[in-house]
């Protein structure tokens, strides 16, 4: 996939010359149980084992889970905040994301976010949501998740395992 401020292209593999995507997901997007969000910048994006689509949004401090990305895309997991609203909250706790960057997922189904992008944004932490909390969601889910008090990390680094200090460069 590769993503823009307000998109994100799919395409098919292996990748060819001149190759045009075979999907294009916008923003905004339906919210599972109403509404919609709306993503300033996306900067990371990853798959999970399910097919589906990860990616975040720094700009609003907020990773958001996008099932069924190339047939009916709908957002149904939101971390880093307690409603669809975007967020400034930059508070760090195990809830909370702060400019958040990067996403992976290890060969254990955990979640890995870089809860910092570039040019001194963030709070210079990477945080990891076990692949057990993600999948304690109970199915099949009628409204959105949010993270923040749903689905909290469950590993900090960076900020000697402590998710309310930040270790960073001095602003």
């Amino acid at each position: 996939a590769v993503e823009s401020s307000h998109s994100v292209a799919v395409f098919p593999l292996p990748l060819q010359t001149a190759e045009m995507p075979s999907t294009i997901i916008s923003s905004p997007l339906t919210v599972l149980g109403g509404g919609s969000v709306t993503w300033a910048n996306v900067f990371g994006t990853t798959v999970d084992s399910s097919g589906n689509l990860w990616l975040s949004d720094q700009n609003n401090n907020r990773v958001l889970r996008i099932r069924n990305p190339l047939t009916n895309p709908m957002v149904d997991i939101i971390l880093g905040q307690t409603s669809t609203a975007p967020t400034t909250t930059t508070s760090m706790t195990q809830y909370n994301l702060n400019s958040p960057g990067q996403l992976k997922f290890d060969h254990h189904g955990d979640l890995f976010v870089s809860d910092c992008s570039p040019e001194f944004a963030g709070s210079y932490r990477m945080l990891r949501w076990d692949a057990k909390t993600l999948n304690s969601i109970p199915m099949p889910q009628t409204i959105c998740v949010f993270g923040n008090p749903a689905l909290p990390a469950d590993g900090v680094y960076g900020t000697n395992g402590s998710f309310n200090v930040y270790e960073g460069i001095d602003r």
